[in-house]
């Protein structure tokens, strides 16, 4: 991952599907903060990291999606790819635990009845 080449927020996907099936505006700011607050847990302090991963996975996004919306996870996925690949371990280890908690309490959630 080069911090000099960044993809053009414009090669954004358009939509991104949520969980409960809802199509909303796909948001490459909400990757920006996830992967800051994960860079924050793991101490890594490169301020571009966050921009680079989200211009990044929405270009990647983009490519893939044709007419159809990528998913929540399918964003949550290129996010950890990218941060692997690029060679930030600590920083995808911490954003996938994260991940892993949301989901655990997304999950508890439903079994005491609660949205």
């Amino acid at each position: 991952m080069s911090s000099r080449v960044r993809p053009s927020v414009a090669a954004a996907p358009r939509r991104v599907r949520r969980r409960d099936g809802a199509v909303v505006p796909f948001d490459p700011a909400r990757i920006e903060a996830a992967v800051s607050r994960a860079a924050a847990e793991a101490g890594h302090r490169d301020q571009a990291l966050a921009a680079t991963v989200a211009a990044e996975v929405s270009a990647g996004l983009a490519a893939r999606s044709g007419r159809r919306p990528p998913g929540v996870e399918d964003v949550q996925d290129a996010v950890e790819h990218a941060l692997t690949a690029g060679g930030f371990a600590g920083v995808a280890r911490a954003y996938a635990t994260y991940r892993r908690q949301r989901a655990e309490l997304r999950t508890a959630k439903e079994l005491l009845g609660g949205a």
